[in-house]
């Protein structure tokens, strides 16, 4: 009798210790589940939210290296249309000092042979004869 009361009562504290942990099971095993959901999406949001400030970044970055390039431009299209009116005005000048100078060139030709021309006015009428011998 004894034997059997002590089987008896190991054998409900089995089935006791079997619905405890049971008991355990079916309350843990949904709060786990529930708890690593969470864990996952809170891990999920915070990439997300990092990927999200990591991708402004990169964007105002870029919108920077826009704005930097495109004020680069338009300083180049400003010095490339200022070197052009340079070149205009130094071929201007090269065209203005080589008349000036064509000028100059025929002005002393036209002085030498108004000089001559007055001489030859001036010379006795033997020497005026010898040059035009000597021309001709």
């Amino acid at each position: 009798e004894t034997l059997r009361g002590q089987r008896f009562g190991r054998l409900v504290k089995d089935i006791q210790d079997a619905l405890k942990h049971g008991l355990r099971r079916r309350i843990l095993v949904p709060a786990m589940v529930a708890w690593k959901r969470l864990h996952d999406d809170h891990v999920m949001d915070k990439a997300a939210n990092d990927l999200q400030t990591q991708w402004e970044q990169q964007e105002t970055t870029a919108k920077k290296q826009l704005a930097q390039m495109s004020h680069e431009r338009t300083m180049l299209t400003d010095l490339a249309e200022n070197q052009s009116d340079r070149q205009h005005r130094i071929k201007d000048l090269h065209v203005v000092l080589t008349l000036w100078h064509s000028e100059v060139h025929f002005g002393r030709l036209e002085r030498d042979l108004a000089l001559r021309a007055a001489a030859a006015q001036q010379l006795p009428p033997t020497q005026r004869r010898f040059e035009e011998a000597v021309v001709e």
